[in-house]
């Protein structure tokens, strides 16, 4: 009797070692997998915000030659206008 009690006990301090143990990797697991997919997110952000400031240097420039197309135009009207 004694040593059916001590055997369950034995038993049962096992199993919950081995739960806690299981839980613990779970987590470790878990958190590993939240901060892959958080440096995931992250990189993708930053590839977004590179990509958007590409576009917007691009829509500046563009914008520049189109002004200074616009400025050698007017002057070049203008110069035909009081020329003639």
């Amino acid at each position: 009797m004694l040593e059916e009690r001590l055997e369950e006990r034995l038993e049962e301090r096992l199993e919950e070692r081995l739960d806690k143990r299981l839980e613990e990797k779970l987590e470790e697991r878990l958190k590993e997998r939240l901060e892959e997919r958080l440096e995931e997110r992250l990189e993708e952000r930053l590839e977004e915000r590179s990509e958007e400031r590409s576009e917007e240097r691009l829509e500046e420039r563009l914008e520049e030659r189109l002004e200074e197309r616009l400025e050698e135009r007017l002057e070049e009207r203008l110069e035909l206008t009081t020329t003639s």
